[in-house]
């Protein structure tokens, strides 16, 4: 769990240097409260691996899960945009909660 919570951590964190606008390059969008949102799950998420504390990189992933749905719900029904994400944000929100759960859940075993 440790080396994949961390490596989960450090790559969410690095996911927030596609919103940057760079032009082309740039393939999500997030105000700066999405970036700092995004930024704190991201540290729990390694902090959990270096600590080895399930429970927070569980906690963690639902945070990102709970961003992803946050933000499907205003893209949906509103017109209001708080975290200023698109759908890519959504979807990578999305895959890095899931990803911090299942690795959160593995048992010693199966981690062998």
């Amino acid at each position: 769990m440790r080396r994949a919570t961390i490596t989960l951590g450090i790559a969410s964190a690095a996911s927030t240097l596609t919103a940057l606008p760079l032009g082309k390059l740039q393939m999500e969008s997030l105000s700066g409260a999405g970036f700092v949102a995004v930024l704190i799950l991201a540290a729990a998420t390694a902090i959990a691996g270096l600590l080895r504390l399930r429970p927070l990189a569980v906690v963690s992933g639902l945070g990102f899960l709970g961003v992803a749905l946050f933000e499907l719900v205003q893209l949906a029904t509103t017109d209001a945009n708080a975290l200023g994400g698109s759908l890519s944000t959504v979807s990578m929100q999305f895959a890095f909660g899931l990803g911090v759960i299942a690795v959160a859940s593995m048992t010693r075993k199966a981690q062998a």
